[in-house]
């Protein structure tokens, strides 16, 4: 049980409504990556050069673009977003690298989703601040260098696996976003029930941390369909039985798992003699994508053993099909 003393100084922060952390001392979790940044920023600084290159991996919902923000807001640098399945040709970047000041931050969300040939042109820009654009086809093609100010990239990604090795080698650092307890967990509930004026019992709070699956934005975005559900009721003291209330119109139990988790163990199940699925084919099963399937479902259901990734495909454990015979939605 995670018990209200053991959350230290968690109500010290500056409360906003944005739910957005104001500066890396505000930032819950990855301790490891905040200090390695405030180390390279004040290099930087004192070298009076550009912060290197960086990519962030990790599970969605793990603070990787909230953390871009704070990287830019504490060198003082403008933030450019763009995602990478927009940058789908090679004028694309031409334009959006061009357009960049000294200083600026490109961060591109999903980078993985660049294109190889894409991710290619990018490598001039990244180690020399220049592009070479050829104009025309042919015989009469001629090749134009375009001169860039000097930039920092940020790449955000669930797949490190798709991005090429020329590609991540002109990267500075690649940090790996790291799962949160539930003791960080239970900070960040506190800091945004504090200000919705909520006051939570410990058992509440229990309940509520468990059906995170240890993901901040999970955290939040729950957590404001219980400040929506206290509001219509008129309730100030979140007690167990409201959370399990708000959890069961929300379709999520208390282990965190939703409806899709559920249809997915349930095709599993359902497989002729147990035999893998492939992931192409529970995408299509599902109707939805496999990154999603391989990226946010996957990861919690394989950790507790749930399912099993093999050669053929995926398979539900013994655990797994008594989890669901035990827990309907």
């Amino acid at each position: 049980m995670i018990n209200n003393d053991d959350i230290i100084q968690d109500l010290e922060q500056p409360i906003r409504k944005s739910f957005r952390p104001i500066d890396f001392n505000n930032f819950m979790g990855q301790a490891r990556i905040i200090k390695q940044l405030n180390l390279m920023i004040h290099a930087s600084d004192k070298l009076q050069k550009n912060l290197d290159h960086l990519i962030f991996f990790g599970a969605p919902g793990l603070g990787k673009t909230t953390l871009a923000g704070l990287v830019s807001g504490s060198i003082g640098s403008n933030l450019v977003y763009s995602q990478g399945q927009s940058l789908t040709k090679i004028g694309d970047v031409a334009a959006i690298l061009s357009n960049l000041k000294e200083n600026d931050i490109l961060f591109v969300d999903e980078v993985h989703r660049l294109k190889p040939n894409v991710q290619e042109f990018f490598y001039t820009a990244l180690e020399d601040f220049y592009l070479d654009i050829v104009i025309g086809k042919g015989p009469t093609a001629k090749s134009m260098r375009l001169d860039l100010q000097p930039f920092t990239f940020i790449g955000a990604t669930t797949r490190l696996d798709k991005l090429t090795q020329p590609f991540r080698d002109r990267f500075g650092v690649i940090f790996k976003f790291e799962e949160y307890t539930k003791i960080e967990i239970a900070k960040i509930l506190k800091i945004h029930l504090k200000s919705f004026d909520l006051e939570i019992k410990d058992d509440a709070l229990d309940v509520l941390i468990s059906s995170t699956k240890s993901v901040p934005r999970i955290a939040i975005n729950t957590l404001k369909r219980v400040h929506e559900y206290c509001l219509f009721h008129n309730i100030s003291l979140v007690l167990k039985r409201h959370i399990l209330d708000c959890l069961s119109l929300l379709s999520i139990d208390q282990s965190g798992l939703n409806q899709f988790d559920f249809k997915l163990l349930e095709v599993l199940s359902e497989s002729r003699e147990m035999r893998p699925i492939g992931v192409k084919t529970l995408s299509s099963l599902l109707g939805e994508e496999v990154d999603y399937i391989e990226c946010i479902c996957e990861p919690f259901l394989l950790k507790n053993g749930l399912i099993q990734k093999t050669s053929s495909g995926r398979i539900i454990t013994t655990k797994g099909l008594k989890f669901l015979s035990d827990n309907k939605l």
